[in-house]
């Protein structure tokens, strides 16, 4: 048993390994600590990091793959400055935590319910590929608009 501390990139690319290789066993995910590491237990000597991204590059994935949790979608959102208790009680509220949630009442989908009309002012073609894209996308929307560009906000967290 290995147990090891990574940075969020490097757990992500870690990931992304087991999820290509059939040689790989999941590791377990412990904990993700304030200091941007995430503490994992597997059962196999963890390949370097040089080896990893030379996976990842000779399989050409996208984000589509990296790994989905809440604790790590706040981690990253903490990371970039942003209050984790609005977006977490806003996520909550406007999608359940699910990542391809649409509203069958209006055009908005995913993880941050983002309209498409919104996201065409502020983010890329590709915001909906990912939890990394679609924050990235969220986060330019609240610097430009704040939290009163999402309804739930608006209904019940003023």
């Amino acid at each position: 048993m290995y147990n090891i501390k990574l940075t969020i990139k490097a757990a992500a690319i870690l990931f992304v390994m087991c999820l290509v290789s059939k040689y790989l066993e999941q590791p377990q995910i412990e904990a993700v600590e304030a200091s941007g590491e995430v503490a994992i237990h597997t059962e196999q000597e963890p390949l370097s990091l040089q080896d990893a991204a030379l996976m990842v590059t000779t399989y050409r994935l996208n984000y589509e793959v990296l790994p989905f949790s809440r604790e790590i979608v706040l981690h990253y959102l903490e990371s970039r400055g942003e209050n984790v208790e609005i977006w977490d009680a806003l996520i909550q509220g406007e999608s359940s935590w699910n990542l391809y949630a649409d509203n069958p009442n209006s055009a908005a989908h995913g993880l941050f319910q983002i309209m498409p009309l919104t996201a065409s002012d502020y983010c890329d073609a590709n915001y909906l590929e990912s939890w990394l894209t679609q924050a990235r996308c969220s986060i330019r929307i609240k610097n430009n608009q704040g939290f009163e560009a999402w309804e739930y906000y608006n209904l019940h967290m003023k």
